[in-house]
């Protein structure tokens, strides 16, 4: 089983100590072209131990020469290898904390005067250790994260393990201690939620939302349309649809086109239909659509000219003494039945003269008749009832009206005279 070692590493950089003594289960060489790197490590550990990786570099031309050692996070920066020095030894010490196997890379870097790095070669240290793991249990104090009703906090602790002193992370749960919740119902528009509120012990106070519900969606429900516009064959209907969701008012306005603008004919509720109208003598006829509402033929219908009527010879009435004369004449067209009277203007007769006489005398008693000449007939004669002659004072004369005449009558003793008639 692959064991994974996670380790602190702890640097004491020597340059002029010797290489501590130890037993070295490993030591691996490799070299540049005036350096040479020796790592020796021991390869096994237990809990509690610190195992000591020692790095020497020897140089081996002459002259001086630059160099650099890197190892995991330890970096020796630029040294200066002189021609008189010893060997420089590193000894990095491994607290062994975990069980697993921990690889370390030493890296050794040839420069030259600190510009250009020459060349750069490498030892994986390899150190296997065998422990149970920490139990990080001992807090701090310091609280690395604090925790939430939906998320775990974090403090620092120490392990508890016997020799170990390794700082760490322990995880704190989340509280979790939400109410019943309080229920917003959906709408039309808005979702539905339920509002949580944590009721942790310590006083969180905290609330969430969840269990959402879709929203309802408006029902504009049709039995309960209102018309705001009546529709016709050539108007369009508005109809008003309320939406009847508990607390909505929501309306959507609906429109439909006049019955003639429903362009399929064929539909079953359409409007129209196919008809044949013959013309009359006053009116076209047509071969096409009909609207069954209004009668009224489609723009496409095939128009037949009206036919005009055909008029007899005619019949001609004379004029009298109140009328011109005209002549009626008729329609010969089967079923037409309209008639035509053209008027004989100027032929109504006229008087050509106006005559008034005393007839009847009896004492001072008389009448008076009128007569009135026409061009064109009979004439007419109208006679007064009984005058008494006694109403008009001797030697004077009075007004008598007479059919559309004015008669004047004069009196002297016993004699009545027309004196004028307008």
């Amino acid at each position: 089983m692959k064991k994974i070692l996670s380790f602190a590493l702890v640097l004491a950089m020597l340059f002029t100590m010797s290489v501590p003594a130890m037993a070295a289960a490993n030591t691996n060489t490799v070299k540049t072209a005036a350096l040479s790197l020796t790592v020796s490590y021991d390869d096994e550990a237990v809990l509690g131990d610190s195992v000591a990786v020692n790095v020497t570099v020897i140089k081996t031309a002459n002259g001086a020469v630059d160099y650099r050692v890197k190892a995991g996070d330890f970096d020796s920066g630029h040294q200066t290898y002189k021609n008189n020095d010893a060997a420089k030894t590193f000894t990095f010490y491994v607290d062994c904390t975990k069980t697993g196997t921990a690889e370390l890379v030493v890296v050794l870097e040839e420069w030259q005067n600190k510009n250009k790095m020459n060349k750069a070669v490498e030892i994986v240290v390899s150190v296997s250790v065998e422990c149970p793991g920490h139990e990080f249990i001992n807090d701090t104090g310091v609280v690395i994260k604090e925790r939430t009703c939906d998320e775990d906090g974090a403090v620092e602790a120490v392990c508890s393990r016997l020799g170990c002193d390794a700082v760490g992370t322990r995880y704190l749960p989340a509280h979790n201690s939400w109410d019943a919740g309080v229920v917003t119902e959906p709408t039309c528009t808005e979702v539905g939620f339920t509002t949580y509120t944590c009721q942790f012990i310590w006083g969180c106070g905290s609330t969430k939302i969840d269990n959402y519900v879709p929203a309802l969606g408006h029902n504009f429900n049709q039995w309960n349309k209102r018309t705001t516009q009546e529709r016709t064959c050539t108007v369009e209907g508005i109809y008003e649809l309320p939406c009847v969701n508990n607390g909505c008012d929501e309306v959507y306005e609906e429109r439909i086109p006049g019955f003639h603008f429903m362009n399929d004919r064929n539909y079953e509720w359409s409007v129209w239909k196919l008809a044949d109208k013959a013309a009359t003598c006053t009116e076209d006829g047509f071969y096409g659509y009909v609207c069954i509402k209004c009668d009224e033929a489609a723009e496409d219908a095939e128009s037949i000219p009206a036919l005009g009527h055909n008029w007899d010879e005619g019949v001609y009435t004379n004029p009298t003494r109140e009328a011109d004369g005209y002549t009626t004449y008729n329609c010969t067209v089967d079923g037409c039945g309209a008639v035509d009277v053209v008027t004989d203007e100027g032929s109504q007769w006229v008087v050509t003269g106006v005559t008034a006489d005393i007839i009847n005398q009896s004492g001072n008693s008389f009448q008076i008749k009128l007569t009135e000449t026409y061009s064109g007939g009979a004439d007419e004669v109208y006679t007064t009832g009984t005058i008494a002659g006694n109403d008009i004072n001797n030697n004077d004369s009075a007004d008598f009206v007479i059919g559309s005449h004015t008669v004047t009558v004069a009196r002297k003793g016993n004699q009545y005279t027309v004196t004028s008639i307008n």
